[in-house]
């Protein structure tokens, strides 16, 4: 019987199949196949990329949004504040209508030494003297190199932020941003403790149980609804009541039947000044950024990041009754307006010595904040438009100008484009929104 072997190699049902299917893919194939393939990278990439952008726009704005408010909600905090005391001391100001504004009455040299910071005048020769109003609220309007109605706020006269020196203008880290408006104000903070007694002495407090702590300075403040008083105490710590010190030859004017209070002066009269300063960015230490600075008593906080430009423009009222919006070099130039009557008491000529200069801060009523924020890092494109209330140049946007930021480094500028920033720095390609407020200075409003 012959037997015939299979030979693996000689299978026709396997050659029929590796002819059907066993073929590779030819050239013009695979050539479709990469282009399909590419077109999909290049799509899956351009959507990455697109995604990428819109998060980073998103969440700039986001944190400028965020800046803005929280920096606006600050200064308005303290606006609404500002020349404030435990006391209602606001007259109308008007001739021939009483009573005037009744100032805060001094029984303590605030003009040399360490009392010196607090930028409160001494004049006369009285157990007391009266510190005008006008000392309490101060602006300043400042362009590129300037600040009017001084050029140095940071050591300017009555009124100004005595407590050393803010940041000079200038374009490096630490300085203070170009163009930005600066304002200085003040106010009393706190509820204080009740007071029972006052002699020419001692002040007890209502509460045996209430405690008080005076400060090494040895001031406190001591007000009822008619009237402030400075006055000087035996420093301490959990004290009952206060041994008066100085030149009191009588009991401060103070009617305990008034819900009379006292506090300690260095932590409860606040004197606070908001300006911009350039600093490093923490993640990219060769860039500068600019910063909203809120300055407490002399400690500088930084409030947020991004605040490129800051402008204060005040609501006045004059003698009669005429409403007008004014910067601060308008108030300091504008002579033609019948300003609120000097503030005159017992002391009538050395009090209208240092108010006389400044009288027009207390015919501020309302203040309107104007801020723009960015978006701190890169997060738009490289031509970014935006609408703020000022031109670059600071003069106010009266047409609703869109202004268009551009930065060269990323190539041509549109004619018209901002190419640097009043601050000096480069706009980068961030985005830019404003924010603004009016807000009425209650403690202004008669």
């Amino acid at each position: 019987m012959n037997c015939h072997r299979h030979q693996p190699g000689n299978d026709p049902a396997k050659g029929l199949y590796l002819a059907r299917y066993g073929r590779g893919f030819s050239l013009i194939e695979l050539m479709i196949a990469m282009l399909i393939g590419s077109l999909l990278l290049v799509g899956l990439v351009s959507l990455f990329g697109t995604t990428s952008s819109v998060n980073r726009l998103e969440n700039g704005l986001a944190r400028a949004q965020e800046n803005g408010r929280f920096a606006l909600s600050m200064i308005t905090s303290d606006i609404r504040m500002a020349t404030g005391t435990r006391s209602v001391r606001k007259g109308s100001g008007l001739v021939g209508q009483a009573p005037r504004d009744i100032s805060i009455r001094s029984y303590v040299d605030l003009s040399a030494g360490p009392r010196a910071q607090h930028g409160l005048p001494r004049v006369g020769t009285n157990d007391f003297y009266f510190i005008p109003r006008s000392v309490m609220f101060r602006g300043y309007e400042c362009i590129a190199d300037a600040c009017t109605p001084t050029q140095v706020p940071e050591t300017g006269a009555i009124g100004g932020d005595q407590y050393g020196t803010i940041p000079a203008l200038g374009t490096s880290a630490g300085s203070r941003v170009r163009g930005a408006d600066v304002l200085t104000l003040r106010y009393v903070r706190g509820e204080g403790v009740r007071v029972g007694a006052v002699t020419s002495t001692t002040i007890t407090l209502a509460d045996p149980a209430d405690r008080i702590s005076i400060g090494p300075s040895g001031l406190a403040v001591i007000d009822d609804y008619q009237g402030t008083n400075i006055i000087s105490v035996q420093p301490g710590t959990n004290l009952t009541s206060l041994t008066l010190q100085g030149n009191i030859s009588a009991a401060p004017d103070v009617d305990v039947a008034g819900d009379a209070r006292v506090s300690d002066f260095d932590s409860s009269l606040i004197t606070v000044t908001y300006y911009l300063q350039l600093d490093e960015d923490p993640n990219r230490p060769e860039r500068l950024i600019s910063t909203l600075i809120r300055r407490e008593n002399g400690q500088a906080q930084e409030i947020a990041q991004g605040i490129e430009r800051l402008d204060f423009i005040y609501q006045v009222e004059d003698r009669n009754r005429n409403l007008r919006w004014l910067n601060a070099q308008e108030m300091t130039v504008a002579t033609a307006i019948n300003w609120p009557a000097n503030e005159e008491d017992a002391n009538t000529p050395a009090l209208r010595l240092f108010d006389a200069p400044i009288a027009q801060w207390r015919a501020v009523q309302a203040v309107e904040v104007h801020l723009l924020a960015n978006t701190v890092d890169d997060a738009a494109s490289a031509q970014e438009p935006f609408a703020y209330s000022f031109l670059a140049n600071g003069q106010p946007n009266v047409g609703n100008i869109v202004q268009m930021a551009c930065d060269p480094a990323y190539g041509a500028c549109p004619g018209g484009s901002i190419t640097e920033l009043p601050s000096g720095l480069s706009p980068g390609r961030m985005a830019r929104r404003e924010f603004r407020a009016t807000v009425a200075v209650r403690n202004n409003s008669g």
